[in-house]
């Protein structure tokens, strides 16, 4: 869509309370076994 190849990394579990790039996006997730938030963030030349 942005003509940007990505690489995605390995996830991880988020300690800090705040975000560590420039655009963050939160995905709320619920389901039967399942309850909590996805985030994605992107550096600022991804922006």
């Amino acid at each position: 869509m942005a003509q940007t190849e990505l690489k995605p990394g390995k996830p991880r579990i988020k300690t800090a309370e705040v975000a560590c790039g420039e655009v963050s996006g939160l995905i709320g997730m619920v389901g039967a076994q399942t309850r909590g938030s996805f985030s994605i963030t992107f550096d600022e030349n991804l922006a």
